[in-house]
């Protein structure tokens, strides 16, 4: 979006300056034939200046939207490689994820499994020293 704005902004630059210099000619009335050549001289000059002027202005011009072009041509590469980028990312983190909840749902078993066995030791734990507490209350009889 940038680039587009900075192209915008200086073709309107250069298309001012070109407005701006070729009016001058434009503006000027015709010198009568009745002058010497030497005004006729000076006056080939200033066309001969202002035509190197619009020359230049084109091949600033010209080059303006050749870097323009590049710019452009970059930016769209620069784009392609950050999107290739981000899917790379985006498939790593779709597999890490997709570990993690395989991982978490094997712990979340191995849990319930652990939770199990822990009120079978529980409960016959339990039994045993009710057990033994009862044998030691027969003893005591």
């Amino acid at each position: 979006m940038k680039t587009l704005s900075k192209f915008r902004y200086l073709t309107g630059l250069i298309a001012l300056a070109f407005i701006l210099l070729t009016n001058p000619t434009n503006a000027t009335d015709k010198k009568s034939s009745s002058r010497n050549k030497k005004a006729s001289s000076s006056e080939d000059k200033r066309v001969q200046d202002y035509k190197r002027k619009i020359a230049d202005i084109n091949q600033r011009v010209a080059a303006a939207q050749k870097a323009l072009g590049q710019a452009a041509a970059d930016y769209k590469a620069q784009v392609a490689r950050k999107e290739k980028e981000l899917k790379g990312l985006s498939d790593q983190y779709r597999e890490k994820a997709a570990s993690t909840k395989k991982a978490v749902g094997e712990l979340r078993k191995d849990q319930a499994e652990l939770g199990e066995a822990l009120e079978k030791y529980q409960k016959a734990l339990k039994e045993k020293q009710e057990a033994d507490a009862k044998r030691a209350s027969d003893a005591k009889r």
